[in-house]
């Protein structure tokens, strides 16, 4: 009977090791899990923003295009006010103006 009894606590001992490096795979598993889930979350964040942003950049450009187009049509009619009249820095502000057109 010892013999069956070191054979059982031999069993044993080999069944518990057995129990650990399974449960250590299952952690490292899931530890793997959670980085792939946070790295997925991380690019969807940043694919987020840089949709928002290239949005943001698009709707700016249609603003200065706006912006630049009424400012050439202003500059390039005669004007129903004399601006250089009211104040002399601003025929000098006018021709500034019109060398960047």
């Amino acid at each position: 009977m010892p013999r069956s009894q070191g054979s059982g606590a031999a069993e044993f001992e080999r069944r518990r090791i057995q129990q650990e490096r399974e449960a250590e795979r299952e952690r490292k598993a899931a530890e793997t899990a959670r980085k792939a889930a946070e790295r997925e979350a991380r690019q969807a964040h940043v694919a987020g923003r840089l949709t928002a942003a290239e949005q943001r950049t698009a709707d700016l450009e249609r603003r200065v295009g706006v912006l630049r187009t009424l400012l050439v049509r202003g500059l390039a009619r005669s004007a129903s006010i004399d601006l250089a009249g009211l104040h002399p820095g601003l025929r000098q502000d006018y021709r500034l103006l019109r060398s960047l057109l």
